[in-house]
């Protein structure tokens, strides 16, 4: 079943490939919207930085120098445009690995996805997991960093146990169709087992053709944007530097991963 572990994979691991490059540490909720950013821990307001640079920490303003107040302003900035970039990402991730599923049940039942209880419940699963940690209302965004350790902790094991429920669900279901491929047409039974077989294998080439370059292209976003953050996270120490006070809710903590 080389196309299902192909789809599988692609759940699993492509929504966050971009984590092989460095983990961010988020243990905080983000609110960012077009007026700032605030970082809240429990509802309670840590630090708010407004869309000129402004700075309040613990609801109490902030004095600081032009220089500062720019950085403030730059890092406001950056925040909001790389949570939308991650925002961007994990949902494009999230319809190719999708797509990828519909299409192998699709070849081997015949049936689309939604017609298919276990993995549609684990597509519905998925994407509902993922709307609980990060919840997008219209210019406003939500990261529910409170409620999770890493992103790719938390999301890969959501991914693993959907897709074990699913395929195990499924199995038998799956197996009348081996069987009946295997039992039905022409030819001796050897004929028909490698004809079955030599299907699934150009499928299982033919899937891998079609997602190959998205796949490609997801992980190149992921890259890109894990070297951004590396910048922010510059910034972020800079700015501590010169605002103490700032260090004890550090937002950004990435942490190099050789994860495959």
């Amino acid at each position: 079943m080389k196309a299902l572990l192909i789809a599988a994979t692609l759940l699993i691991g492509t929504a966050f490939a971009h984590e092989q490059q460095c983990n961010i540490q988020l243990d905080k909720d983000l609110i960012v919207n077009a007026d700032g950013v605030t970082i809240q821990n429990n509802n309670s307001e840590l630090w708010r930085i407004n869309s000129q640079g402004k700075l309040w920490i613990e609801n109490k303003s902030i004095t600081t120098n032009t220089a500062t107040q720019k950085q403030l302003q730059q890092f406001q900035a950056d925040i909001r445009q790389q949570t939308v970039q991650t925002l961007a990402l994990v949902e494009d991730a999230l319809v190719l690995a999708s797509d990828a599923i519909n299409t192998v049940v699709s070849e081997l039942t015949g049936e689309p996805v939604s017609s298919t209880s276990a993995l549609n419940a684990a597509v519905v699963k998925v994407k509902s997991y993922s709307e609980s940690l990060i919840l997008k209302q219209q210019n406003n965004i939500t990261v529910y960093g409170s409620r999770f350790n890493t992103l790719d902790d938390v999301f890969d094991e959501a991914f693993e146990q959907a897709i074990k429920q699913a395929v195990s669900q499924s199995i038998g279901s799956l197996m009348q169709v081996v069987g009946k491929a295997l039992t039905s047409g022409e030819g001796t039974f050897e004929q028909r087992m490698e004809a079955f077989a030599v299907k699934m294998e150009n499928f299982a080439t033919q899937l891998e053709k079609k997602v190959e370059s998205q796949v490609s292209t997801l992980e190149h976003r992921g890259a890109a944007l894990c070297d951004s953050l590396h910048k922010l996270d510059q910034l972020e120490t800079d700015i501590q530097q010169t605002i103490p006070q700032m260090r004890q809710y550090d937002l950004i903590e990435i942490k190099q991963s050789n994860k495959a």
